[in-house]
């Protein structure tokens, strides 16, 4: 994995952007990550990707009469 820092990022973007076509980039700012630069997926990593995700939220089943707005009504409420 590159890095980079913010300043190399504004001064050489196209340098961190082709960078990136190979491996995620990490931007550095004060020695710590603030943003990374990825590279670009393949099909086939977005296909694995949501059957994976299938399968990993398959058993999990609302229960009968939960409402999602309510939920995020409620978890507002909370803060």
């Amino acid at each position: 994995m590159q890095s980079a820092n913010l300043q190399q990022l504004r001064e050489d973007t196209a340098s961190v952007i082709a960078a990136a076509q190979t491996e995620d980039v990490l931007v550095i700012e004060e020695g710590k990550v603030i943003a990374v630069v990825s590279r670009p997926r393949a099909a086939a990593d977005f296909d694995k990707y949501w059957h994976d995700r299938e399968k990993r939220l398959e058993p999990v089943v609302a229960a009968p009469g939960w409402d999602s707005s309510s939920a995020v009504s409620q978890d507002r409420d909370r803060a």
